[in-house]
C-alpha cells in the first residue's frame, strides 16, 4: 500500500493516518541556551502519540567544535535506525516552537537521500490548540536499518561563501533577526563578532511565519519575501543564520517554491563570526 504525505502536512491529515505503519513521527525539538527549556523533558510530558525525540545535538557530528554540524553517513545512519526509522518510513517532523529546529532535521534526512519526510504545519502547539491525541513518556522504537547517502551539494563551507560575493549569479541570505545582522546587538553565543557576512541579504525566518503557532505563510506570500532581496530564480541561494538550524526554514521557503539551487551554511555566523580572519560588515 503506497503512502505519502505532503512537504507541509497539515494537523487533521496527519491525524487521520496515526495508525499507518509506514509513518514515524519525530519531535526534533531543539532550544537556544537563553529559553531555558529542555526538549526531552518537555516531551516526556506530552507529545504527537507513536512519536520519537530525536536530540539535534547528539544527531550532529560529535567531532565538530561547531554545533549542528552535519555528521557522517554511518553516524546519522545509526542514529536514525536506532529511532526505528528506516528507508521504506515516511517521517514527519515537528517540534514544541511551531517551526524553529523541526526544519534543519527536515533537510538532514533529504541530504541523506531520504526524501520521504514532511514537515506539521504549525507543529506542536496547532496541534495541542485542537485537542487533538497527546501521549507522554518515551516511546521505545524497534530498532531499523537506514542506509543514509549524503548529498554534498546541500551544504556548503566556509571557503566557497567567501567566493560567493564574486558570483552574480549567487546570493547568500541570512536568517537571524535583522538587528543581529545589522551588528546592533551582540550575538547570544559569546565570543563572536556582531555584523554579517559581506553582500549577503538579510531574511530573518520569522518573516515567513505567522501567528502563535509559527505557521508557514503561503507559497505567494514567501515568494514576495524573497523578492524583496536580491532573490531571482536563475541564482544559487546560500543560506546561513546563527548555527545552521533556522537557515533551514529560509531552504524550506525556497523548496516550496520550487527553487532547487539551495545551499545551507553548515557553520553559519557561529563559525564566521568566531574567525578574525574572515571578512564581517555591519548596518543594514
Amino acid at each position: 500500500m503506497s503512502f505519502a504525505l505532503p512537504t507541509l502536512v497539515q494537523s487533521e491529515e496527519l491525524s487521520k493516518c496515526l495508525e499507518h505503519p509506514n509513518l514515524r513521527i519525530v519531535d526534533a525539538s531543539w532550544h537556544l541556551p537563553e529559553a531555558k527549556r529542555n526538549g526531552l523533558e518537555e516531551f516526556e510530558q506530552e507529545h504527537l502519540p507513536g512519536a520519537v525525540f530525536l536530540d539535534l545535538d547528539e544527531v550532529s557530528d560529535p567531532e565538530s567544535e561547531l554545533p549542528h554540524t552535519i555528521p557522517t553517513e554511518e553516524y546519522f545512519a545509526k542514529k536514525i535506525g536506532e529511532l526505528g526509522i528506516g528507508n521504506n518510513s515516511w517521517v514527519v517532523v515537528y517540534d514544541t516552537t511551531g517551526l524553529f529546529s523541526a526544519a534543519r532535521v527536515w533537510w538532514m534526512f533529504r541530504a541523506f537521500g531520504h526524501e520521504r519526510v514532511s514537515l506539521l504545519d504549525g507543529g506542536f502547539p496547532k496541534w495541542k490548540t485542537e485537542n487533538r491525541l497527546l501521549s507522554n513518556g518515551r516511546f521505545e522504537a524497534k530498532p531499523s536499518q537506514f542506509r543514509a547517502v549524503f548529498n554534498k551539494q546541500m551544504f556548503c563551507n566556509w571557503e566557497s561563501v567567501l567566493e560567493h560575493p564574486k558570483d552574480q549569479n549567487s546570493l547568500i541570505l541570512d536568517a537571524r533577526p535583522s538587528e543581529r545582522f545589522s551588528g546592533e546587538v551582540d550575538e547570544p553565543r559569546p565570543g563572536l563578532r556582531s555584523g554579517h557576512i559581506p553582500n549577503s541579504k538579510n531574511l530573518p525566518f520569522m518573516e515567513l511565519l505567522e501567528g502563535s503557532d509559527r505557521r508557514l505563510l503561503s507559497v505567494d506570500q514567501i515568494k514576495g519575501k524573497f523578492e524583496a532581496t536580491s532573490f531571482s530564480a536563475d541564482k544559487e541561494i546560500v543560506c546561513s543564520c546563527g548555527s545552521g538550524v533556522t537557515a533551514c526554514i529560509l531552504a524550506l521557503g525556497l523548496h516550496l517554491m520550487g527553487h532547487q539551487q539551495v545551499k545551507i551554511y553548515d557553520g553559519s555566523w557561529t563559525e564566521w563570526g568566531s574567525r578574525h580572519d574572515l571578512p564581517i560588515e555591519t548596518g543594514r
